[in-house]
């Protein structure tokens, strides 16, 4: 399990358990308003919790982010099977060692406040990253003779939402 991995589930379970725990609280509070005739609606959810959030009667869910799924979330919450909202590709511009690719991906394309990894690569099993910058990372994996320069490699971020930031002015 990677630093991501354990970092993301520390989180994440915290999280699930907070709402078990504490929505109580929260119906407690509309049962007494309802009392007094003050209508009300409950809005319950967030990523880790929208599973527990369908499950309840009377309570309207809000997905969180689900709509824009990544790695982080997919390997932290394999019940929830959503499809990724983002395939980053890159492209090899250099093999700067016999088992290193450098890729067009830094932190410009990258979030930078995860720990590493920060992505997934599809279809290389074995790599580790070895540097991140703002515009390159480098892997070093023991297929890299398969590559050269200029062939596309496909990612998926640890997470999403930042990425959002470059993408509004092309959406």
């Amino acid at each position: 399990m990677s630093m991501t991995d354990i970092f993301m589930n520390q989180i994440l379970l915290s999280e699930r358990k907070y709402a078990k725990i504490h929505f109580y609280r929260l119906l407690t509070l509309s049962k007494s308003s309802r009392l007094r005739y003050i209508p009300v609606k409950v809005i319950a959810g967030g990523t880790p919790t929208f599973p527990i959030h369908t499950l309840r009667k009377n309570v309207e869910t809000s997905p969180g982010t689900t709509l824009l799924w990544d790695w982080g979330y997919s390997s932290s919450f394999s019940d929830m099977d959503f499809l990724h909202a983002a395939v980053l590709l890159t492209r090899i511009i250099s093999k700067p060692g016999i088992d290193l690719l450098c890729l067009d991906l830094g932190h410009k394309a990258v979030a930078s406040e995860m720990p590493q990894p920060r992505i997934k690569l599809l279809g290389i099993d074995k790599y580790t990253i070895v540097n991140h910058n703002e515009e390159h990372m480098v892997i070093r994996t023991p297929l890299a003779d398969k590559y050269k320069p200029g062939d596309a490699l496909y990612a998926l971020p640890c997470i999403f939402v930042p990425l959002l930031t470059g993408m509004i002015p092309f959406m």
